[in-house]
């Protein structure tokens, strides 16, 4: 009768060994869960900002260390990279995994730049940048404002001469 007695007590109920390797499952899959969500857009927001500003950076140092000026073109879905040559600006290679490629901003972003005090308008079809970093490493003073919808959080880029772009929320 050993057998029954050892099936008779293993039908009454789960070991608290079992209950706490689901729990542990429940939470490792919660946890990877909310990972994933992104309330609002935020996180989303946050890392194009932080990406552009890194790209800005980028971009400077390519222009000084190849000794051309470069530009940046802001549009309604995106922004792009040119050099600025005699001819005209030249966009920048979209293949070969350039860093300085044309990006499009995910669903529900949106640009807008501020230079001088005043903002202006993304270009739709404008071949000309609204912002510049020179040969010699110096950058247009600017602002660009990334927002998520029509009232969601905002991120900011900001920068200019002897001061490296920087992303930073929005408050308010």
């Amino acid at each position: 009768m050993p057998g029954l007695r050892g099936s008779g007590r293993r039908g009454r109920g789960f070991t608290l060994i079992e209950l706490l390797v689901v729990l542990v499952i429940l939470a490792v899959v919660t946890g990877a869960v909310m990972l994933r969500v992104d309330v609002g857009g935020e996180r989303g927001l946050q890392r194009e900002a932080e990406r552009l500003a890194a790209l800005l950076v980028l971009g400077c140092e390519r222009a000084e260390r190849v000794g051309r000026d470069l530009g940046l073109i802001v549009q309604p879905d995106g922004y792009r990279f040119v050099w600025l040559l005699p001819q005209g600006p030249i966009a920048m290679d979209d293949e070969g995994g350039e860093a300085l490629r044309a990006r499009r901003l995910d669903g529900g972003l949106s640009l807008r730049i501020e230079r001088e005090g005043r903002w202006q308008a993304p270009t739709a079809d404008g071949d000309l940048p609204q912002l510049g970093c020179s040969a010699r490493g110096e950058l247009t003073p600017f602002r660009l404002q990334l927002q998520a919808g029509e009232d969601g959080a905002r991120w900011q880029v900001q920068g200019g001469p002897g001061q490296a772009p920087r992303a930073s929320r929005v408050e308010g």
